[in-house]
């Protein structure tokens, strides 16, 4: 089970493992800053991961509401609130000990693109593409939900537009929730990051 479970968390932090190269925005502005848009975030994002400030990149990733779609919003409801800190808490450890370093040692020198967002309600689908090994091109799309006036990265889509998020919960998160419930979910997480940390 501990392998599934890896493939499951594995598949929610993949969106995270294309790290290319952004620039940082700029700091302290003598103007009122305008509201950032999600293209804009996303680079900053990348940007933070880039350079190795992985508590800065963080902040831009959607962990509750991942946590929520993973988990269902009707289980996620039922969580106490200790269980969905937990569970949160271990998701974003997992993203910075797993995904942040996969992204460095794997995309650090290779330029993304990105199209204009096709926003459909709170949602914001962003294409990159990159050339890898300098010839052969990946192409995906990130996906950033839009919060009052911010965005936070939430999926990511492959080429053929499939979530990562949804084939995970629907494969692997709810069959573990099913089969050891919200305390189950969070030991075998728990004991994943252990891992990730010797």
């Amino acid at each position: 089970m501990m392998n599934k479970f890896k493939t499951i968390l594995l598949a929610t932090a993949v969106f995270l493992t294309v790290a290319v190269s952004g620039s940082l925005m700029s700091q302290a502005p003598a103007e009122p800053a305008q509201a950032p848009d999600a293209v804009s975030t996303l680079k900053k994002m990348i940007g933070f991961i880039r350079y190795g400030k992985d508590d800065r990149a963080l902040a831009f990733v959607g962990a509750e509401q991942i946590a929520r779609y993973l988990l269902t919003p009707a289980n996620y409801d039922r969580a106490t609130p200790q269980q969905k800190e937990r569970f949160i808490g271990l998701l974003k450890e997992y993203i910075q000990l797993k995904a942040f370093p996969l992204a460095l040692k794997y995309f650090k020198d290779i330029d993304l693109s990105y199209d204009q967002p096709v926003v459909t309600g709170d949602q914001h689908r962003i294409r990159s593409s990159l050339l890898y090994a300098g010839s052969e091109q990946i192409v995906f799309t990130w996906v950033l939900t839009k919060v009052g006036n911010d965005y936070f990265v939430t999926d990511f889509l492959n080429e053929r537009n499939e979530s990562s998020m949804q084939r995970s919960r629907d494969q692997q998160v709810l069959v573990l929730y099913r089969q050891s419930g919200m305390d189950g979910v969070n030991n075998q997480l728990q004991t994943i990051v252990n891992s990730l940390k010797r």
